[in-house]
């Protein structure tokens, strides 16, 4: 091993030190929320594109009628994730709103 590929190694773990990353001009932080968010935006599109090539294959073949069952159970799926979301929680964090006096 070379003394270079050994000064590399050793200098490695303070590269990347408390989420904040060192690199040649400057610090650089790396925001974990804009990965997160990413990964939930392609989720979301997936989900998207799915349930619509599902949709448009069913009025191809002609499954009307299975077409009415799925809705009746998605439509179903949304009115219980409205009945059980938590609507009074004001804002993300849980701050609420104090009326004007």
């Amino acid at each position: 091993m070379t003394d270079h590929r050994l000064a590399e190694e050793l200098r490695a773990p303070a590269r990347k030190f408390l989420g904040v990353q060192i690199s040649e001009g400057g610090l650089v932080r790396r925001n974990r929320r804009s990965i997160i968010n990413s990964k939930r935006r392609y989720r979301k599109f997936a989900w998207i594109f799915g349930s619509s090539a599902m949709v448009i294959a069913l009025l191809y073949w002609e499954q009307a009628a299975m077409l009415y069952v799925l809705s009746t159970l998605a439509m179903c799926a949304v009115l219980l994730v409205v009945a059980f979301s938590n609507l009074e929680a004001g804002g993300v964090d849980g701050a609420r709103i104090q009326p004007d006096s």
